[in-house]
């Protein structure tokens, strides 16, 4: 909350937030899309869902703030066997804006 009255007293109206795919926790469905319910399995995921919704509260409460919270993937921690979980040492990103 003191960033966001920092930011506010500073005229500043917009963030980008760093979130994770470990707010969506085990999902029943892959791929993981904008629908899917977040339900986070550890104390990570928690603290960025947490965080998430703080954000989207804020924004709901005052009418020049808005924010971006991409949520980054790893492929090959994505996978469910080890020949698919290889990696080329790249990451693809998905990206969830909330704004």
């Amino acid at each position: 909350m003191s960033l966001l009255e920092a930011m506010e007293q500073a005229g500043v109206g917009r963030l980008v937030f760093s979130s994770t795919c470990a707010t969506y926790g085990e999902p029943q469905q892959t791929p993981i899309v904008e629908t899917t319910r977040q339900e986070p399995i550890n104390p990570y995921g928690w603290s960025k869902w947490c965080v998430e919704r703080i954000l989207r509260d804020y924004a709901a409460a005052h009418r020049g703030f808005s924010f971006a919270a991409p949520a980054l993937f790893q492929r090959g921690r994505c996978a469910a066997d080890a020949r698919s979980a290889r990696t080329t040492g790249r990451r693809r990103t998905w990206y969830r804006f909330s704004c």
